[in-house]
């Protein structure tokens, strides 16, 4: 979730490396419609919003979305890659969903191979 136009590229390559299947939706455009998040993200496995590109309607609309469908969102601080990938991690983990204040061990790609 975030504006659509800040890196699609490499956002969806990213989701791409873990497997996934990228929706990118600019939450600034649709921050009031409930009906455009049941529409859109009914078959979604994990929804990532990207806290600083959109509006408090949007957190309140989405969220009411996902807890409809059952569906795990995690929240990223900002827009860059690595806190994108850190989010899908936690919510592939089952970690919590907002990393601020929450001590959380990633994996790195070292430790991975051992």
């Amino acid at each position: 979730m975030g504006d659509v136009g800040t890196r699609r590229t490499q956002i969806t390559q990213l989701i791409d490396e873990h497997n996934g299947h990228t929706l990118l939706i600019d939450a600034f455009k649709h921050s009031n419609s409930t009906n455009f998040y049941y529409r859109q993200i009914g078959q979604a496995d994990l929804v990532v919003m990207i806290q600083n590109q959109n509006k408090h309607a949007t957190s309140k609309t989405l969220n009411k979305a996902v807890k409809h469908y059952g569906i795990k969102m995690t929240i990223a601080d900002g827009g860059g890659l690595q806190q994108i990938e850190r989010a899908v991690y936690r919510g592939i983990a089952d970690l919590p969903a907002y990393e601020s204040g929450n001590p959380i061990s990633y994996p790195r790609i070292n430790d991975a191979s051992q």
